[in-house]
């Protein structure tokens, strides 16, 4: 890139910056409202006070709570830092078409505009919840990954595994997107270039393994240092066996549970486990399956044992995940369903007294707690159903369109090859490992969407431009 272009590039992503922040702090105005999703913000909020460490939620968040907003005793404090996220997500975003793509600066910038300004985000950055530092994280990944493939620079690789953990510490559902994504940029950077020389060939492999060797190292450690400090074995969350096996449930079969110590006719009491649509009610409720294994092993022994039955699923019925994954994507077009999921996601439930007198101690809370469900962000986010529903089953054809048009340019083709793996990644990981219908869960679909609707253009405009070029050249006119 030209110093003028990069001159230009850092001028504008400046100016966004500001109409950003200027455009977030009038939504702050207008509807400065902190909200809660119960009980996952109480757990967040609980483990940001105290030292205790949730079991089944992100354990970063609560971290991040207590060392970025709990010192204001504000609770504008957790508005003003997730606003900030946002706004962040929607330059990494100009900046990768800006520079990866050499889109159109005005047209990167539209396209970023839109990207911070998604009902997701502006709803989430009010929300007591993972979701924005979760996309935040996600977005910076993203950009290593193009930092690399520009220059192939192996010193972004310990930052691209570190952003990984971070990624996985946030939002476990990225987990499948975040382990495989670190080795995609050496690996496409190879592809995309196309030089086969026996120097290119062993710089991809040392990088490959590089970036296994400090991945697994750093997920490894940190799956160590929770179980350590929690007292359960390692892994990311102590309940990670109940949520894998709840995932898989509708699958079970009695020969599943050899091994686990348990009766062969332990799910005969559990009718409703086969319906894809009960496996949420089946983790959380009192008489679900996860409720009877912990009445049978403890805390403890349901874990080894829902990893054991999960385990031998797998093993047995591997194509049953995408059977479930069908299931799940056909409900999101079912309207009872969609709107009772648009509700749970707006956090309809009100927060418990204790929250609140606790939120008023540390943060200075003034409010009762109780969602208000016809504020602006609130109807912008309720309205978005539609929209998220069709990022979610777009970007992957979007996707594919984008790596056609970019593909015949040598110098856009790594980017469009690791934004479109990457996408493709997303909804993959989305319909196979997502049990629920739930819009929260889409908040990275708007951001792939725009991204790869603008990188598709870039490809469209070039191959225009060539077009023009060629006719003007075979019929050249005459003075």
């Amino acid at each position: 890139m030209s110093d003028v272009n990069r001159q230009s590039v850092v001028a504008t992503s400046a100016l966004l910056a500001v109409v950003l922040v200027v455009v977030h702090v009038g939504f702050a105005v207008v509807d400065p409202e902190l909200r809660f999703f119960m009980g996952d913000s109480e757990s967040y909020f609980h483990a940001a006070i105290t030292e205790w460490i949730p079991p089944d939620r992100s354990w970063l968040y609560p971290l991040l709570m207590r060392w970025l907003v709990l010192p204001w005793h504000t609770p504008l404090a957790l508005l003003v830092v997730q606003s900030l996220a946002s706004i962040a997500v929607a330059l990494i975003a100009f900046g990768i078409l800006a520079r990866s793509f050499r889109l159109h600066i005005r047209i990167a910038a539209l396209a970023a505009f839109l990207v911070g300004m998604g009902p997701e985000l502006v709803f989430y950055e009010r929300m007591m919840m993972a979701e924005s530092f979760g996309m935040l994280a996600l977005a910076c990944m993203l950009a290593v990954g193009f930092a690399y493939l520009r220059r192939g620079n192996w010193l972004w690789l310990p930052v691209l595994a570190a952003l990984s953990l971070v990624v996985v510490c946030l939002r476990m559902s990225l987990l499948p997107v975040a382990l495989c994504f670190v080795v995609l940029p050496p690996l496409v950077r190879w592809i995309g270039i196309g030089e086969r020389s026996l120097r290119a060939v062993v710089v991809v492999v040392g990088h490959v393994l590089l970036i296994f060797l400090m991945t697994a190292a750093l997920h490894l450690s940190y799956q160590h240092l929770y179980g350590r400090l929690t007292g359960v074995e390692p892994g990311y969350i102590a309940y990670g066996g109940s949520f894998r096996l709840t995932l898989l449930l509708p699958l079970a079969q009695p020969e599943d549970l050899v091994g686990t110590g348990l009766p062969p006719d332990f799910f005969s009491g559990f009718p409703l486990m086969a319906n894809p649509r009960e496996r949420e009610s089946q983790l959380w409720s009192d008489t679900g399956v996860t409720a009877a294994l912990t009445e049978k092993l403890g805390v403890e022994g349901r874990e080894r044992a829902a990893r054991q039955i999960a385990t031998n699923i797998l093993r047995r019925d591997p194509l049953g995940v995408a059977w479930l994954g069908w299931q799940t994507m056909r409900d999101y077009f079912d309207p009872g369903i969609t709107w009772q999921r648009m509700q749970d996601d707006l956090g309809t439930v009100p927060v418990s007294p204790n929250m609140v007198l606790d939120l008023g101690q540390h943060l200075g809370y003034t409010g009762d707690g109780q969602p208000d469900l016809d504020s602006p962000s609130a109807r912008y986010f309720g309205a978005s159903s539609g929209w998220l529903t069709f990022c979610l089953f777009s970007v992957g054809p979007l996707a594919l369109v984008m790596l056609l048009l970019n593909w015949r340019y040598r110098e856009r083709r790594p980017a469009a090859l690791l934004l479109a793996l990457t996408a493709l990644g997303v909804v993959a990981g989305q319909v196979l490992f997502s049990h629920i219908v739930s819009f929260r869960y889409l908040m990275p679909f708007p951001f792939f969407f725009w991204l790869c609707a603008a990188a598709a253009m870039a490809g469209w405009l070039r191959l225009i431009r060539q077009e023009t070029a060629f006719v003007a050249s075979d019929n050249p006119v005459k003075a």
